[in-house]
Parts: C-alpha cells; sequence; structure tokens
C-alpha cells in the first residue's frame, strides 16, 4: 500500500492514503469508474464527507472506536467494527479523520502497510506527494480531487510547509483569540454591538472544539510560537501605549 497525499479539509487534517493494489488493476477501468472508499473515525466531520461521497455515488466504508453502524446506516455507508474486516475490502482510497494527537494511535491500530453546513466557496487545500507517474494513480487522485471541486470547494495546492505557516497565522490565531476571550467569560448584553457579537461568535466557534484540536495546532506547527510571541509583544506595546497617553 502507498502513502501519496496529505489533505487539509477547511482546517481539519485528513490524511489520505491512496491505496493502490497495482496486480490487480484492470486496464479496461476509466475515470467514470467510482472509487471506494474507506473513512477512519466516523463523526460528525467523516459523516460530513459521507453523504458528498455516496450522492456522487461512490462506495463508502467507515470504521470507528464508537459505534456508529446506525448512523452509517442511514447514510448508505457499510460499518465495519473491526479494521482488519474494512482493509479486507480493498479500499482505494482512505481518509483518517481523526484528531492531530490521536493520529499516530490510530494509525498503528490499522492492519496497513507503507451536512450541517456548507462548503460552498471554502478552500480545499491539498499537497500531492509521493504520487507516481502512473497514470491510473494519477486519474484516481484526480477523480477524488474532484469530488470537493464539484461540492463547490475552491481548490487550492499548496506545499505543507506554505499551510503551516499559513495556519498558524490564521487558525491558530483564532483559536488562541477565542480561548482566551472564553477564560476572559465574556457574556452578551442588551446592548451588543455588531464587533462584541463577533467575538463572542468567535468564543462559540473554538471553544466548542476539543483542547487536543488546539493543542495539537501548537505541537505541530512550529510557527505556532512565533505567534504567541507576536501576539504578547502586541499586548505589551498597547498596553504601555495607553499608559503613555496618560502620562
Amino acid at each position: 500500500m502507498q502513502l501519496s497525499q496529505t489533505l487539509i479539509l477547511n482546517g481539519i487534517t485528513a490524511n489520505l492514503i491512496l491505496l493502490a493494489h497495482l496486480s490487480q488493476i484492470k486496464t479496461h477501468f476509466h475515470n467514470s469508474n467510482p472509487l471506494k472508499i474507506a473513512i477512519i473515525s466516523f463523526g460528525n466531520f467523516s459523516q460530513f464527507l459521507a453523504r458528498a461521497f455516496v450522492r456522487q455515488g461512490h462506495t463508502v466504508l467507515a470504521h470507528s472506536r464508537s459505534d456508529y453502524s446506525l448512523v452509517a446506516q442511514t447514510l448508505g455507508v457499510a460499518y465495519f467494527s473491526d479494521p482488519h474486516d474494512l482493509c479486507e475490502q480493498h479500499p482505494e482510497v482512505v481518509l483518517l479523520c481523526t484528531s492531530i494527537l490521536s493520529f499516530e494511535k490510530v494509525i498503528q491500530s490499522i492492519p496497513f502497510q507503507s451536512s450541517k453546513f456548507s462548503w460552498v466557496g471554502l478552500p480545499f487545500v491539498y499537497d500531492k506527494v509521493g504520487i507516481s507517474n502512473n497514470g491510473f494513480i494519477i486519474n484516481r487522485c484526480e477523480q477524488f480531487l474532484n469530488i470537493f471541486a464539484r461540492e463547490g470547494c475552491r481548490m487550492v495546492e499548496m506545499s505543507c510547509a506554505v499551510h503551516d505557516r499559513h495556519a498558524a497565522g490564521s487558525q491558530f490565531v483564532a483559536h488562541t483569540m477565542g480561548r482566551l476571550l472564553e477564560r476572559f467569560r465574556l457574556e452578551s448584553s442588551p446592548i451588543n454591538t455588531k464587533g462584541y457579537e463577533t467575538l463572542l461568535n468567535l468564543v462559540d466557534n473554538t471553544a466548542g472544539d476539543s483542547f487536543d484540536l488546539y493543542y495539537g495546532l501548537f505541537m505541530y506547527n512550529k510557527n505556532a510560537m512565533e505567534q504567541l510571541e507576536k501576539l504578547e509583544m502586541a499586548f505589551e506595546a498597547l498596553k504601555k501605549k495607553l499608559s503613555g497617553a496618560f502620562a
């Protein structure tokens, strides 16, 4: 099996593995063939993805530590409680929809060898890594990416290093400010301004995510510490400016 690509889906890391069983590839396969897509960890975001995959005619398989068999059944997804049984189905694409912190543990547990919201207009950031020159593999990769293009995503090809730099200056900063304001215990009032409503929404959007997600953004992005230091310097500069105004 061949690790070939890592994708960042609207701020949530989903590690994509294209599985090329080259000995089983038939020359009569065409791009119109539906993909067989496996999803590991079948929470809300995974279910959101599954709906799009099924709607476009692809075969979807799922596995998770919790029992989502009934949910999968309503979505038209084949659910497997044992990851070995899922792998016996020989999926061509595997999505690991786990948090950054649990990624290593989850991938080690899988027998591999080496919607509520609309996503129209949202950036779909991807990096093609290790894609061979095999025409079949290239076509299958493009077919998978086309799923998100057809859903209205804005497709952005970007290296992991460049993505991490942008993510630290946007996603990490947004989560940091949201969690900081959560500790500040902002409360709604009868005279909320639009700006204050924006802050309250930021707290709601970030505080609802697990701390593991936030910690993962810090732990595994070398640019995050630089952003924390810049925030600290900006806050100190602002305090000095306020103090100086009355000196």
